[in-house]
């Protein structure tokens, strides 16, 4: 345990490739006045906190006093050259109480020094001491941050709701996902990953994010379902097929709920979720469109329709959705929450071919990235990076063609791991073959744990 109060200038991409991490430092320390800081704490949604540093900073002669001061003058410049270029160089403010187990820090998002400097010296002689009241003034991140990052790891893990599980995470507020990076057994140019905690009350570890549409009871207008249709391209071996032969129009052809979804543990289905459906035309001529409903006895809730344009297993968003889709008292059977599926044939004459639903958690952390090319099979990984301010940048490279780096569009909320445990939840596809049930990936994410206040022990 060692007090401290350090301005100091980090490389983040070499903090996560375990690297060194702190190019440079100043101690405030020694300089701060007494009752000098007060740090100030974050209300909810808060961007940003604004703090004052009150310094006395001594020097042996002008000279050194100019010294000292200019050492102080480069960390504030440190500071604004970092927002000018998009790197991961920044400058932060580290602190540890005099009795704190482990320091915590914050990334400072502008400094400023106060328009005038008192600079006072007991006699009138170049040679004598020197000292400079100055005040500091830091805009920072609201969240204070470990010093060093946690890595959690998944193998061989199915990027049709396959889920990386995560425990020990420690803080107050979500730890900040640093870097996702996504090693893929194939060519994936698209993926989503969700959070799911155990803050809702449920089990994170039981949670079920592959709902088979196979297992629905209720099908309807050209739909059929159950073992009727064995396809070894399925998650499951079966699929649901709609055929059009009576009704070509939108109609409802699916109503499936929480049961017949989730095979077990269906109380912890219980959050919300971006809806992924697994879909093809039966041929290269056929084109249809898919709407999803929610609602329960009747009632519900009707989402955009969303066209189904090849004759590969693609995933298509439906929509996001809440399990139990309304709110419900204590005694309500979530269980009768349903989903429903229309469809409808815009062109030819094939059929529509449905697998199943990818649950993708929405709630605690959620992330959407897709490329804005689409390139050939190779070494290919993709990587999202979340600097201290929330902002997301993202990439995929393939090691095949020396590392050359594609950008990612990516789409965010809240991304972030909930204290405690929880589960990861991913899937993915490639742009020009679709989805395939055998695609797996390596996960690395890697977290800084944060807290509002103080860290201790943790």
């Amino acid at each position: 345990m060692a007090e401290q109060l350090t301005l100091v200038l980090q490389n983040e991409v070499a903090a996560i490739y375990t690297l060194t991490v702190d190019v440079s430092s100043l101690s405030l320390l020694s300089w701060l006045v007494k009752e000098g800081w007060s740090p100030a704490v974050a209300s909810d949604g808060a961007n940003s906190i604004d703090e004052a540093i009150a310094l006395h900073i001594p020097g042996t002669s002008d000279d050194n006093l100019a010294t000292q001061l200019q050492s102080l003058d480069d960390k504030i410049r440190e500071v604004g050259q970092c927002k000018e270029f998009d790197y991961f160089q920044s400058v932060w403010l580290r602190t540890q109480k005099a009795h704190e187990t482990n320091a915590r820090q914050a990334m400072i998002l502008s400094a400023r020094r106060s328009p005038t400097i008192g600079l006072h010296s007991p006699f009138a002689v170049a040679t004598s001491p020197t000292v400079a009241d100055y005040q500091l003034g830091l805009t920072r991140t609201p969240a204070w941050e470990a010093t060093a990052h946690k890595t959690i790891t998944g193998s061989s893990v199915n990027l049709l709701g396959g889920t990386v599980a995560y425990s020990g995470v420690a803080g107050d507020v979500p730890a900040r996902i640093a870097r996702l990076k996504v090693d893929s057994s194939g060519s994936e140019h698209e993926i989503w990953a969700g959070v799911k905690s155990s803050r809702l009350g449920v089990t994170p570890a039981n949670f079920d994010s592959w709902w088979d549409l196979h297992n629905a009871i209720n099908y309807y207008s050209d739909t059929t379902g159950g073992t009727t249709n064995v396809d070894a391209t399925a998650k499951s071996g079966y699929t649901v097929i709609t055929t059009f032969a009576t009704v070509a129009t939108m109609a409802n052809r699916i109503v499936i709920n929480i049961s017949e979804g989730a095979e077990a543990n269906r109380s912890d289905q219980v959050g919300r979720y971006q809806v992924l459906l697994r879909a093809k035309n039966s041929d290269g001529s056929t084109f249809s469109r898919v709407r999803m409903k929610t609602g329960s006895g009747g009632i519900y809730v009707v989402r955009p329709r969303v066209r189904i344009d090849s004759s590969s297993w693609k995933l298509y968003p439906l929509g996001e959705v809440d399990l139990p889709v309304f709110p419900y008292p204590p005694n309500y059977n979530i269980l009768a929450n349903d989903l429903y599926i229309d469809a409808e044939r815009t062109a030819g004459s094939g059929t529509l071919i449905m697998d199943g639903l990818v649950m993708i958690p929405s709630l605690d952390g959620y992330l959407h990235l897709k490329s804005t090319i689409d390139w050939g099979a190779g070494n290919l990984f993709l990587e999202a990076f979340q600097r201290p301010d929330e902002k997301i940048v993202a990439h995929a490279a393939d090691s095949s063609l020396g590392y050359s780096m594609f950008p990612l569009n990516p789409e965010a909320s809240r991304w972030g791991l909930e204290p405690g445990s929880g589960v990861v939840v991913f899937a993915a596809q490639d742009l020009s073959a679709g989805s395939s049930i055998v695609t797996t990936a390596t996960i690395t994410l890697n977290v800084f744990e944060r807290w509002l206040t103080l860290r201790g022990s943790q």
